[in-house]
């Protein structure tokens, strides 16, 4: 089933990649123009019409195709091993922990990411520092590198993504 999901939104996946000027550069972080704030909610809506009603690994697919990042890549952007990767888009359900480093490698918008949490069944509450500083992370932060994150949580005294995944 998952496969057969996974090839209906191919064509969806396609459509979106040839109408976004959604930036992925790491370097691009801030937008300089309404028209690129605006190409990054309508990619991010697009997104999440192709993503809902998904589980989290076909999600996860999904996301990687569109943003043309490959396991070895997301590795070293993520924090996460291949190996983890592998069982994730097999449908093993991520940690908060590896979701964040997932929407940080693939420089999600924070509606994406809330997606991608609520698909695991995962809840930041408001009651506690490590939690906190996600929601920050996932608000303000997604366009950084898995290392400057790393440096915010290392501050906040929160244990690294990488050592988490």
């Amino acid at each position: 089933m998952a496969s057969a999901v996974h090839k209906n939104i191919e064509p969806k996946v396609a459509a979106v990649n040839a109408n976004s000027v959604c930036r992925q550069n790491a370097a691009e972080r801030e937008w300089t123009a309404p028209d690129e704030f605006m190409a990054e909610v309508q990619w991010s809506v697009a997104i999440r019409k192709l993503i809902a009603g998904l589980e989290f690994g076909d999600a996860l697919k999904l996301l990687m195709d569109v943003r043309d990042i490959s396991v070895e890549q997301m590795e070293s952007a993520s924090g996460i091993s291949v190996s983890a990767l592998k069982r994730l888009r097999a449908g093993q359900e991520a940690t908060a922990e590896q979701i964040i480093a997932i929407a940080v490698a693939l420089q999600l918008p924070p509606m994406v990411s809330g997606d991608l949490l609520e698909m695991c069944g995962i809840r930041l509450d408001h009651n506690s520092l490590k939690n906190s500083a996600y929601q920050m992370i996932l608000m303000t932060q997604y366009k950084t590198s898995i290392e400057q994150v790393n440096t915010f949580l290392a501050a906040c005294g929160c244990k690294e993504l990488k050592t988490a995944c």
